[in-house]
């Protein structure tokens, strides 16, 4: 996190924790330096304000008793026979999930002949296509060693990058 990211925490936790003090003198220092971080903190301010400044409206108690009835009171289509026809079909759901779990096999099939022919198949291409690259760089090499070393040391003339100064 750098000094900025901080910053904005530390604005943000501001107006949650104590919108109406003041600026912290870390918070202060900050803005000092992050013009960023000081327009945030106008900004949050002017919203804060300006939402204060709206008028508050009451709801009326019957409509809050109706909200209340709607989410936080017990809804009048789950009686007693409907929670225990759902608790039947939970449980019932729940018996037959765990037989058919135990009546499946445990140990998955191995691969078919087919597939086992096929990762043969495979597998044998592979290995003819390294020991090709095998081959290839062995002949290369050989061919290197023994045309620039080999060679010249059987004439008596020895390369120029291999003569010691």
């Amino acid at each position: 996190m750098n000094a900025c990211d901080v910053g904005r925490e530390r604005v943000h936790a501001h107006f949650d924790e104590t919108p109406e003090a003041p600026a912290s003198e870390g918070l202060r220092l900050h803005f000092q330096t992050c013009p960023g971080c000081r327009e945030l903190f106008d900004d949050l301010t002017i919203l804060r304000d300006a939402l204060r400044a709206r008028p508050s409206i009451s709801l009326p108690r019957e409509d809050l008793e109706v909200v209340w009835d709607r989410t936080v009171r017990r809804p009048p289509w789950l009686d007693a026979r409907k929670r225990a026809a759902v608790a039947a079909i939970l449980v019932t759901g729940v018996s037959l999930s765990t037989l058919w779990l135990l009546r499946s096999p445990s140990v998955p099939q191995g691969p078919t002949a087919a597939e086992l022919a096929r990762a043969e198949a495979q597998a044998d291409l592979v290995l003819s296509y390294t020991a090709r690259a095998l081959a290839a760089t062995r002949n290369a090499a050989t061919r290197d060693v023994v045309g620039s070393k080999v060679s010249p040391a059987v004439r008596g003339t020895v390369p120029a990058d291999l003569r010691r100064h």
